[in-house]
């Protein structure tokens, strides 16, 4: 044990000598005592029960099924009725140039089109694997599973209905040799006319801020190691809609820094329908409501009732600017946060509006 704890010491304070030496340490202590937990209770026969209730407040759990130490590179894509639109992220893939062994895992999110078809069909181009994660819905248990299912030293996250810029997982691979946890760079040149004004530029100057709080990154952007990744225990489905929020602000209370990666572009598709558009940012903001009730006693602020009363004026005074569907999109997008977050303070019983 005590040469194991040394070693995974090392592997941090080496790898990584921009994290404090106790910081490093801490990381290496709980990993080691969570691998020799889970060794004791699997031999009991009490593994999974133990390790589900221990992290149901945090991730969902110890997702390392088995490593390729050929593969440094894992990018798992969670997928769910995706077979229009995956063609356009694995094309962008298929051409992607780097100096390291990497793979694709899509992972299944219970499909009832072709998505599954879509993806293996690109076997002649992609070293890619499909998984199912239908056991559960929702984008935290498939982005798990697909990690479960990783080959590799590290893993990035994309979405299906985006794309990936030229030089994006050479990017990543350099980024991730020396940085444990770390987010691309987003570019909304995909979108054009009406569903291109639907919300300014984001995430192309640095990490987002936008809760006053720890910095974090669109989940689509991640890159992580997989000893951290573990550490946390992946994403925890207990936060819907904004769980690489969730994600992102777990790994840094841990000792992890977070670290803006330009080089690597994601170009991020927005939702082309007005019903799409409201009913995705109504479950953002009523996931906003989930993450205050879980952050807030760690630092996370609340919401102001000053800064309601200047939602509520800036929603109405935007409603009678409308002029066509653009101007729709925008207000649509900006308003369906804020009902989603009384959606949330009902569904959570707290206040943050």
């Amino acid at each position: 044990m005590v040469q194991s704890n040394l070693g995974m010491y090392r592997y941090f304070a080496t790898r990584h000598p921009h994290i404090h030496p106790a910081v490093a340490r801490a990381i290496a202590i709980r990993a080691i005592v969570k691998l020799a937990l889970a060794a004791a209770l699997a031999s009991a026969g009490r593994h999974n029960a133990t390790v589900a209730a221990d992290n149901r407040a945090q991730g969902d759990g110890d997702l390392r099924t088995g490593d390729d130490p050929q593969v440094e590179l894992s990018i798992v894509i969670p997928s769910h009725d995706a077979a229009r639109q995956l063609p356009s992220q694995l094309d962008s893939l298929a051409v992607q140039e780097s100096d390291a062994c990497w793979e694709v895992v899509v992972s299944d999110n219970g499909s009832t089109d072709a998505t599954r078809d879509v993806a293996l069909g690109f076997t002649d181009r992609l070293d890619i694997r499909v998984v199912d994660s239908s056991d559960q819905p929702g984008r935290a248990f498939a982005c798990n599973e697909g990690a479960r299912a990783a080959r590799c030293q590290s893993v990035c996250f994309l979405d299906a209905d985006d794309e990936v810029a030229p030089g994006y997982v050479q990017a990543m691979v350099e980024a991730l040799r020396v940085h444990p946890f770390v987010a691309a760079r987003i570019d909304v040149g995909l979108n054009t006319g009406w569903v291109a004004r639907t919300r300014d530029p984001f995430q192309q100057e640095g990490l987002l801020t936008v809760f006053d709080y720890l910095p974090f990154g669109l989940g689509c952007t991640l890159g992580v190691h997989r000893e951290v990744f573990d550490l946390v225990g992946g994403f925890s489905s207990d936060i819907p809609f904004d769980e690489d929020v969730d994600f992102c602000w777990r790994v840094q209370q841990a000792g992890v820094p977070m670290a803006f990666v330009p080089e690597a572009v994601v170009r991020y598709r927005f939702r082309d329908s007005l019903w799409g558009l409201f009913s995705q940012t109504v479950r953002y903001g009523a996931g906003q409501v989930a993450l205050y009730r879980r952050h807030r006693s760690r630092g996370m602020p609340p919401r102001t009732r000053q800064a309601f009363r200047f939602d509520v004026s800036v929603r109405v005074k935007g409603l009678l600017r409308v002029r066509d569907k653009g101007d729709l999109a925008r207000w649509l997008h900006e308003t369906g946060y804020m009902v989603g977050r009384m959606v949330g303070c009902v569904r959570w019983r707290t206040l943050y509006l």
